[in-house]
C-alpha cells in the first residue's frame, strides 16, 4: 500500500473517530465487509522481546482492563481458549478465535522452548517491537530485534503455508497525546518505518511476501488504539490478497 494511499485511509478513520469517539468496533464497521469476513476465524500469535506489550494486547482482545504496571511472564502460561467476537450493526459477526494460547515471555531462552509452538499453528503472527525500538534503530544488524526477525525467517517454512507476519510498534503514546495528530505523526516516522521494512524484507529473503506492514500503536491508549489497529486489520488483508 502506498504512503499516499496509508495517509488517506489514516485521516477517514482520524475523521471517523473525531465523528464518533475512541469505539473501536464503530471503525471496524467502516472497514470494507470482505475485510472482515477474512478475519472471522483466524489464529493469532503476539510475539517479541519482554515489556513491548504482549501481554496488554491480550488484555485489549479479551476486553480486560490494561493493568498499569508491566507484567513479567516467566514462563510459559496457558490461557483458556476464546474467541473475540463482536455483534455488528448490520448483525454480521466478527470473530479471532484464540484456540491455542500460551503466553510467553520474551527472553531468548523463551524464544527457543516456545515461540515455535505458539506460531506454527498461527494464521497471523503480530511482533512487537517498542517506539523507543524504532527511533533508536535497536533492529540493525546485532540487536535482539534482528536476530527475532532472522528466527522468523529461519523457522518459516515450519509454519502454516498462509501464514502472515504484521509488525506493530507499541507505546506511541509516550509521544503523541492522542489518536488525532496520528497522520502527521507517522509521517514524521517514515525514515525509521522505511528503514526497519527494508531490513525486515532483506532478513526475510524470499519470504518477504509474509510481512504484511508496520502498524505504529499503543495498546494503553483508548484513542489511539481506535484509529490505528483497524488499519493493521486492512493491512494484513490486503497483502494476502497481492500475493
Amino acid at each position: 500500500m502506498s504512503w499516499g494511499k496509508f495517509f488517506a485511509i489514516a485521516w477517514k478513520v482520524i475523521k471517523e473517530v473525531i465523528q464518533h469517539g475512541p469505539d473501536l468496533w464503530v471503525l471496524i464497521c467502516k472497514l470494507a465487509q470482505p475485510v472482515i469476513d477474512w478475519w472471522n476465524g483466524k489464529k493469532i500469535a503476539v510475539i517479541g522481546p519482554t515489556a513491548v506489550g504482549k501481554n496488554c494486547l491480550y488484555h485489549r482482545l479479551k476486553d480486560e482492563p490494561i493493568p498499569d504496571q508491566h507484567e513479567q511472564t516467566k514462563g510459559p502460561e496457558k490461557i483458556r481458549k476464546f474467541v473475540y467476537r463482536r455483534t455488528l450493526p448490520n448483525e454480521k459477526r466478527f470473530e479471532v478465535m484464540f484456540k491455542k494460547c500460551i503466553n510467553i515471555g520474551g527472553e531468548m531462552e523463551q524464544r527457543t522452548r516456545y515461540w515455535l509452538d505458539a506460531c506454527k499453528d498461527a494464521d497471523v503472527i503480530f511482533y512487537m517491537i517498542t517506539l523507543d525500538d524504532l527511533k533508536n534503530h535497536r533492529f540493525r544488524k546485532r540487536s535482539r530485534i534482528y536476530s527475532d526477525l532472522k528466527w522468523l525467517a529461519t523457522h518459516m517454512q515450519k509454519m502454516k503455508s498462509g501464514v502472515l507476519v504484521h509488525l506493530l510498534v507499541n507505546k506511541i503514546d509516550k509521544e503523541l497525546e492522542d489518536g488525532e495528530g496520528y497522520r502527521e505523526f507517522i509521517a514524521k516516522l517514515k525514515p525509521h518505518i522505511d528503514e526497519l521494512e527494508a531490513t525486515a524484507k532483506a532478513i526475510f529473503g524470499d519470504y518477504q511476501a509474509k510481512l504484511t506492514g508496520i502498524s505504529p500503536t499503543s495498546m494503553k491508549d483508548d484513542h489511539i488504539f481506535a484509529v490505528s489497529f483497524p488499519m493493521a486489520l486492512q493491512a494484513v488483508y490486503k497483502a494476502v490478497h497481492r500475493q
